[in-house]
């Protein structure tokens, strides 16, 4: 008797479930804010501050994986990279311990974030200019970052009520709509009035933006961009507002 054995292989769209997550993590905090409102109790905060990082979470996860995929597909010499054949080889030899040291030196100093680093580093090996260090988008991404990084590699420290000026977060008041459970206390604005929905929000626009430019720099189109505008789609029903251009 002839016995056939079949086996295949599955790959986890990771950027699209962390997104996924974010928009659900985020319409969560949305809710708890709203019922905050109503019932001014701070029974809600405990609920309201894991949603909002664990939101900032997986939307920091989105970034990263986004650029690994991309590594991963060029392993893989996917179709959708037509356009970038001569590259892909360099691509796929990616290697996480040892390519901080083939990365320019200036992008190295500067990128403040392995996540970037990866980003740029992919764009030394397709010959594509960097994204420029002083770029608004990508200044405000790398602080998303740090502020991932806050939480998940935190150090206990003491901050006074009254310093926010002298924070490097405070550049980010009045971009979005603080979170109402601190609206007129005199709770610092990072981390407690930044942590909120208007906030996911601006972080998640910024992300998805961030992600679509860098594609569009090296000339393809993002391989999960369809299932991002029907996703973002449904997420602007409840009356959010995010979109894909670059401003």
């Amino acid at each position: 008797m002839i016995t056939t054995m079949v086996s295949f292989a599955l790959r986890e769209n990771l950027p699209i479930d962390n997104i996924k997550a974010t928009l659900l993590l985020s319409q969560k905090v949305k809710e708890i804010e709203e019922q905050y409102i109503f019932q001014n109790t701070n029974d809600l905060s405990s609920a309201h501050k894991a949603y909002s990082l664990s939101s900032i979470y997986t939307l920091v996860g989105f970034l990263e994986s986004s650029i690994n995929d991309l590594y991963a597909n060029a392993k893989d010499n996917v179709e959708y990279l037509k356009g970038i054949e001569k590259h892909i080889e360099k691509l796929a030899s990616f290697d996480w311990r040892i390519f901080r040291n083939k990365l320019d030196k200036q992008i190295n100093d500067n990128s403040e974030s392995n996540i970037i680093r990866k980003y740029q580093f992919a764009l030394q090996l397709l010959e594509v200019p960097f994204i420029d260090p002083e770029d608004k988008t990508l200044k405000d991404i790398i602080l998303l970052i740090k502020i991932r990084n806050y939480f998940t590699h935190h150090f206990a420290t003491w901050i006074k009520c009254d310093s926010d000026v002298q924070s490097e977060y405070y550049i980010l008041k009045n971009r979005f709509e603080e979170n109402p459970i601190y609206k007129g206390k005199t709770n610092p604005f990072f981390p407690d009035k930044l942590l909120g929905y208007g906030f996911l929000q601006w972080a998640l626009d910024l992300s998805i933006k961030f992600v679509k430019y860098f594609y569009d720099i090296i000339g393809l189109q993002y391989f999960f961009i369809k299932q991002l505008e029907s996703i973002l789609e449904e997420n602007n029903k409840n009356n959010s507002h995010i979109n894909l251009k670059r401003t």
